[in-house]
């Protein structure tokens, strides 16, 4: 069977600087597949190198942009992954400014994590916003990829080398291969329990990969969840809830939490860092904000305390996505503090606003899921044996 790297670009302004990356690809071993990104080509795959007709696109209206953007990427998407499946598709490399970083991206996010991606972008300061929840490499491409020059060809050259070299170490090959990982959630303010938790689970003998609570890592979790590589769930940590409620900047999307109960895998629920909600640099908190409770976590992250009306909005969210699961879950809580931020004589610490959260959270939770609170802070190691032994309980026996 033929084994394939894709190479993605808008070719009616990028497809000689594509062919050379087919070129670079195939001399190193592996055929290139061409996939055209132009609105007005046909975001098919081709062996060969595509010329695009034209720049038809510029003549497009805002929203008929838009609908033929996202054309392209559902087209291609509908036409890769089934290459994926099949094990023909190995990796992507995707060269881009700023309308083909975007197709690039989106994508991307389609393609299961694991199948190496690169991508060479005019935007790569920019590039993690739209890559938000994909594995993609960026490369910037130091010039604007507008014709090949001395500089553009050693950085084409060097990313689709990466590229090959990443398919030919991967060990994921389209179905996963690691479906027996325990993913774990943390934050810096929940890592002393956090790690008490791992080190727990481990000796238990279960393989535990810890997802960092920032947005990025709960997108990448819920992806792996949906993608079968995850097998059992800690949610340690389940701050990224509370900022996608309170606009912060680590939310990983209203549909966090949810993967795990619809794939139906054990998971343990902590509510690790929901007194926290983050924001950048103090002057970026919004002015309907500036009254809370703050805290300068470091000068580039603002930290604010939830409140009692918020956390009782959390509990009856987190209620009923859980209620929802088709698995066993188990809900262990910290009565002294959901961070080390909020333990007694914390910054944080709010009897009221923890007590809003355990109160809802106990009258909206389906009986049949275990619930139980416990006087410790989410940090204690006492709590992290108590979250070990809850955890345990709900895996198959066959699975440790």
């Amino acid at each position: 069977m033929a084994v394939y790297i894709a190479v993605l670009a808008t070719f009616d302004t990028k497809g000689r600087e594509a062919e050379f990356v087919g070129e670079r690809i195939a001399a190193l071993g592996t055929k290139p597949l061409y996939v055209d990104l132009s609105l007005d080509g046909s975001s098919l795959p081709s062996e060969e190198p595509v010329h695009s007709p034209g720049t038809g696109d510029r003549s497009l209206g805002p929203e008929a942009k838009r609908v033929a953007m996202q054309g392209v990427v559902d087209n291609a998407a509908a036409a890769l992954l089934p290459l994926v499946k099949d094990g023909s598709l190995r990796g992507l490399i995707g060269l881009g400014g700023g309308q083909g970083t975007w197709l690039f991206a989106e994508i991307a996010k389609r393609i299961p994590l694991g199948i190496p991606k690169v991508l060479v972008t005019t935007l790569a300061t920019r590039a993690g916003t739209y890559l938000e929840g994909s594995d993609t490499i960026v490369v910037p491409s130091i010039t604007d990829i507008a014709g090949l020059n001395g500089l553009l060809r050693e950085v084409l050259r060097r990313a689709a080398g990466a590229v090959v070299g990443a398919v030919a170490v991967a060990s994921y090959r389209g179905a996963p291969q690691h479906a027996a990982v325990t993913a774990m959630t943390m934050f810096g303010v929940t890592t002393r329990g956090g790690m008490a938790l791992k080190s727990a689970l481990e000796e238990a003998g279960l393989d535990v990969a810890v997802f960092h609570a920032n947005g990025n890592g709960g997108m990448m979790l819920e992806s792996l969840i949906e993608d079968r590589v995850v097998a059992s769930v800690a949610e340690w940590t389940t701050t990224e809830l509370v900022d996608d409620l309170l606009d912060g900047i680590a939310t990983a999307g209203p549909d966090r939490l949810r993967a795990a109960g619809r794939a139906g895998i054990p998971q343990l629920v902590v509510p690790g860092a929901l007194d926290i909600a983050n924001f950048g640099r103090r002057d970026s908190v919004p002015e309907r904000y500036r009254g809370r409770r703050l805290h300068e976590h470091t000068p580039a992250a603002t930290l604010m305390r939830t409140n009692a009306d918020d956390m009782r909005v959390l509990a009856n969210s987190m209620a009923a996505k859980l209620n929802a699961s088709i698995g066993p879950v188990s809900v262990v809580v910290p009565e002294r503090g959901f961070s080390e931020l909020s333990a007694p004589g914390g910054p944080f610490h709010s009897a009221e606003a923890d007590a809003a959260w355990i109160d809802t959270m106990r009258a909206e939770l389906h009986s049949s899921i275990p619930f139980s609170t416990h006087p410790h802070n989410i940090n204690d190691p006492e709590f992290a044996a108590i979250a070990a032994r809850a955890f345990l309980e709900l895996l198959p026996s066959t699975s440790v």
